[in-house]
């Protein structure tokens, strides 16, 4: 199974973070990119944290931030800084202030970097300001052939909203390709046709599984993501 870490937080300079321990992991491999295409062809890899474990960046070091977090039994944890890891890739990686895409790849107690998992949007800080924040995600569908169950096949782009939402429009913007959605595991796909879109109302979901054939296909998607009642 892949793991999929969990958005607490996104301040100035902060992001919080929590991973579901697993016993036969030894770390988890952080990596970051600053578009969606990026990310799934492979992130950079900015830090690791062992399984149960801490962690904070240089930054939040020296700013002496998260130093009484609570002890949470089967989490790991992490507060870090964009700001530190990018330079380790200016032209790829996301500054703080930026939409980001995030990944985690298993270690294994012998050193074995697992692939990595879905990835997680990270809206950048303040984007939670609001109670129904617009999210926009942009990237391209990759091509993979149809699974006889008709659920979302393997070689499948998967991506995990911040948080849910609850209204979704989607748009394929190739004029000659069909796109094919999933809005979860489990869930089969439905089609887009080029140069078409569907919107979906008062539906709860937080993950997106997309693919396309005939070629890779661009798409915009635009979220309402539900950051608590509206007034």
């Amino acid at each position: 199974m892949s793991t999929v870490p969990r958005l607490i937080s996104h301040y100035g300079r902060q992001v919080e973070l929590t991973i579901k321990s697993k016993p036969t992991v030894e770390y988890y491999q952080i990596g970051a990119a600053n578009t969606l295409d990026t990310a799934w062809a492979g992130t950079t890899a900015m830090f690791r944290v062992p399984r149960d474990g801490t962690f904070r960046s240089p930054y939040i070091r020296q700013k002496r931030w998260g130093r009484t977090q609570n002890n949470n039994r089967g989490l790991t944890w992490m507060l870090y800084d964009p700001e530190d890891y990018w330079s380790l890739a200016p032209a790829a990686m996301p500054h703080d202030s930026d939409i980001a895409y995030l990944r985690v790849a298993e270690v294994s107690p012998v050193g074995v970097v697992g692939p990595e998992g879905p990835v997680l949007v990270l809206p950048p800080a303040g984007f939670f300001s609001t109670p129904r924040p617009r999210l926009v995600v942009v990237g391209t569908a990759p091509v993979a052939a149809a699974a006889p169950n008709l659920l979302p096949p393997p070689g499948s782009m998967r991506f995990i909203l911040p948080r849910f939402a609850d209204y979704v429009d989607i748009r394929n913007q190739d004029v000659a390709n069909p796109m094919y959605v999933s809005y979860g595991t489990g869930l089969p796909e439905v089609e887009i046709p080029p140069s078409d879109s569907r919107a979906h109302f008062d539906a709860a979901f937080e993950e997106i599984y997309v693919r396309s054939t005939g070629g890779p296909v661009a798409f915009d998607m635009h979220f309402a993501i539900v950051n608590g009642e509206m007034a």
